[in-house]
């Protein structure tokens, strides 16, 4: 089951495949929103929006959590199915999905309409992505310019967004034979 939780720590989600995806958004041990069943979710800091894959694995959906309404929905490039993650930057303008895939693991939306934004591998056209070669989750930066990544070669990749294209700043060489995580401030 893949767990996030907000700033103030009364909030929390959920998503399971068989149970479904949910919200606490109070102290309550009932969740406040149900949604059917998801592969991944973040919630955002303050709570007010859940952003969740579908079971299928092939749309990622973000949710006004007072309404349950849907806000937006959007293709995910689904080429492996072994998703890893999906979280929402700290001022809530993007959100980060990844998948294990060497070729479209990364995609960066627009948190306001669920387009994608960012090209993470060259600053060509929108709609590419950025590879992942990790089962972990990559982390986005707080204000959604920054992305880390590691690698099952061991290696740590860190990307800044330019204005026009993601550049990688940094390839570090860990000397393991595996990232298995990887933080962003």
């Amino acid at each position: 089951m893949d767990v996030d939780a907000g700033q103030d720590n009364l909030i929390f989600s959920a998503a399971s495949p068989i149970s479904g995806t949910f919200a606490w958004l109070s102290d309550s041990p009932d969740p406040t929103l149900s949604l059917g069943p998801g592969q991944r979710q973040g919630i955002s800091s303050d709570g007010l929006y859940l952003v969740h894959m579908n079971s299928s694995g092939d749309s990622l959906i973000c949710v006004d959590t007072s309404t349950g309404s849907e806000i937006w929905k959007t293709e995910l490039f689904n080429t492996k199915g072994t998703y890893c993650g999906v979280e929402i930057c700290g001022n809530g303008t993007r959100v980060l999905a990844s998948a294990y895939d060497i070729i479209d693991g990364c995609q960066v939306f627009d948190m306001a309409d669920g387009c994608q934004v960012f090209d993470m591998a060259d600053g060509s056209q929108v709609g590419t992505s950025m590879p992942n070669g990790n089962q972990n989750p990559p982390k986005i930066s707080d204000d959604g310019t920054r992305l880390v990544n590691g690698s099952y070669d061991g290696c740590i990749k860190f990307y800044e967004f330019d204005g026009d294209s993601w550049i990688m700043v940094l390839d570090f060489d860990t000397g393991h034979p595996w990232a298995t995580a990887v933080g962003m401030w």
